[in-house]
């Protein structure tokens, strides 16, 4: 029941990661990766809603791997950043309780209502009880 719906949401994940990796096709092609290149890498994170702190590991360590094995532009990089990214996924844990409590929170636009509604939907056809409830802090 429950890896249903985790795969469901892999599944919808794959938007996501089409958008990073096209995005970084352009930059990983080229023979030389300049510094707007090394930009338009991290702006194309951020788009992709990954966090500050996981954005400058991430460049961190690329920049290291390209530097220490002089790599620009190459399929190795793509790799890198795919190993990086390899098991990075998250789980909700301990669903198997009488009574739990969800919550999502993020800013405006990140697909919170969506993401509650496919729980609660999933969760009801597997024969589950559910209430949804929200709140917003709109003044």
């Amino acid at each position: 029941m429950i890896f249903s719906i985790f795969k469901r949401f892999k599944e919808g994940f794959v938007k996501t990661q089409k958008q990073l990796f096209s995005g970084l096709a352009s930059i990983f092609s080229k023979a030389l990766i300049s510094e707007e290149d090394w930009q338009r890498f991290e702006a194309n994170l951020y788009s992709a809603d990954f966090g500050p702190v996981v954005v400058e590991e991430i460049l961190k360590r690329m920049r290291q791997v390209s530097k220490d094995q002089k790599l620009d532009g190459t399929e190795t990089l793509r790799q890198v950043l795919e190993d990086l990214l390899q098991g990075s996924e998250g789980r909700l844990e301990g669903l198997e309780k009488d009574l739990q409590v969800v919550l999502l929170l993020g800013v405006n636009g990140v697909g919170k209502t969506t993401t509650a509604a496919k729980l609660g939907y999933n969760w009801k056809n597997a024969g589950d009880k559910v209430l949804l409830g929200s709140c917003d802090t709109f003044r």
